[in-house]
């Protein structure tokens, strides 16, 4: 049984997803603090050049699901975008 059977919930499934030392290696960075993720894996820079890059070949909904956007958010980026080259 690997150490993380030992550890309490939050590590243990650190444990189980990248190892028993990345879970120590968290919990002597982050324990006692509470730490929260966003929900967005992209950066608001790196979505708008991406919506920027494929405007026009690729789709806003599809674009959306990629980015974990909204459709609407996708169209209001590609708004600004057009604002700003004008």
């Amino acid at each position: 049984m690997s150490e993380s059977g030992f550890f309490n919930k939050i590590y243990k499934e650190i444990g189980k997803m990248a190892g028993d030392d990345v879970a120590r290696k968290f919990w002597e960075k982050y324990g006692g603090l509470t730490v929260s993720f966003p929900k967005n894996l992209y950066s608001n820079e790196y979505a708008k050049e991406y919506i920027r890059k494929n405007n026009g070949k690729v789709h806003p909904s599809q674009m959306a699901k990629i980015l974990n956007l909204t459709e609407r958010r996708v169209r209001q980026i590609i708004k600004e975008l057009r604002d700003e080259e004008s």
